[in-house]
């Protein structure tokens, strides 16, 4: 359930940044998401709760996943096990965004990501500040709006049918599936923004279905 207050906040998020679909081209967006992998099924799910395959297992193994993309393709991946923090993520900033995101569209991109607390901490503010002054606020409670969620869903289900049976294989399997993403793809989901955008604003700011 969306708050009162992250209702409006997102209703007044979408007014401004309607912007159109081109100019959703210059934007890097990142996130994170879990992968469990329990008695050679995955069981995975992102921030917004979505879940494909439960099991009962009571030591599953899991891997952490950093990811961006653009419309010019996707970034390298961050593949981790231990728990992020602010600093761990700066250093995934360092060297997995901004080599990339220089190759694709030089100094004129901007960044989305979301309010984790690991994103809005004060030293990832600091090196923002000092290194991608260019991101747009990201209004809370707000993971239908994202567009990565829709690639992370894709990537689950591309995963499911690898059915990949050890963290081993689950790695390079992932590694394959990200690989196959084509800027095409993910033009399209650029070009959802304005949508996205016009569907928050008729909804009064609340959940949309994307």
């Amino acid at each position: 359930m969306i708050s009162e207050k992250n209702r409006l906040a997102r209703l007044q998020w979408a007014k401004k940044y309607k912007y159109p679909k081109k100019a959703w081209y210059q934007t890097v967006f990142i996130d994170e998401m879990s992968i469990w992998l329990a008695r050679g099924r995955i069981k995975m799910w992102t921030k917004s709760g979505q879940k494909r395959i439960v099991s009962t297992t009571k030591h599953s193994l899991k891997i952490n996943v950093w990811a961006g993309f653009s419309s010019m393709g996707t970034f390298p991946l961050c593949i981790f096990t231990e728990n992020m923090n602010s600093q761990m993520f700066v250093d995934i900033l360092e060297g997995h965004l901004l080599t990339q995101a220089e190759i694709f569209h030089r100094n004129e991109w901007r960044l989305v990501m979301d309010n984790d607390p690991k994103h809005t901490s004060k030293l990832v503010k600091t090196y923002l500040v000092q290194n991608i002054p260019n991101h747009l606020p990201w209004p809370s409670q707000s993971p239908d709006i994202n567009p990565i969620e829709n690639v992370f869903s894709w990537v689950k289900r591309e995963l499911i049918k690898l059915a990949p049976r050890t963290i081993s294989e689950l790695r390079k399997m992932l590694e394959i599936v990200w690989e196959k993403i084509t800027p095409e793809f993910l033009r399209s989901y650029c070009d959802s923004m304005p949508h996205r955008c016009q569907m928050v604003i008729e909804s009064g700011g609340f959940a949309i279905n994307y």
